[in-house]
């Protein structure tokens, strides 16, 4: 039987291990760049994305506080809370006829 072609993993050229460092190198630091590149990128639309909500809640509120102020002023600038009234009332079950 023929055995498959193998690379040797330990060669002893000096010239070939100084040229695999290097590119090892050179690929580690693309890697490492390329990463950050990503990481940053994904970060930015995070802190875009925190922004736009926060933007929004904060205008979801202004509109609530228009439209309570409106209400408010429409009630007579009281409303049930506000005043302290309470409201009773009788409850008759059918069952119980």
């Amino acid at each position: 039987m023929r055995q498959p072609f193998l690379l040797q993993a330990g060669t002893t050229n000096p010239l070939v291990r100084i040229l695999g460092f290097l590119a090892g190198a050179v690929m580690l630091a693309a890697a490492m760049f390329v990463g950050a590149f990503v990481f940053l990128a994904f970060l930015g639309l995070a802190v875009i994305g925190g922004l736009l909500f926060s933007i929004r809640v904060w205008w979801l509120r202004r509109q609530f506080r228009k439209a309570a102020a409106r209400h408010q002023r429409a009630s007579g600038g009281k409303t049930n809370q506000q005043s302290g009234s309470v409201i009773e009332g009788r409850v008759t079950s059918r069952r119980d006829d």
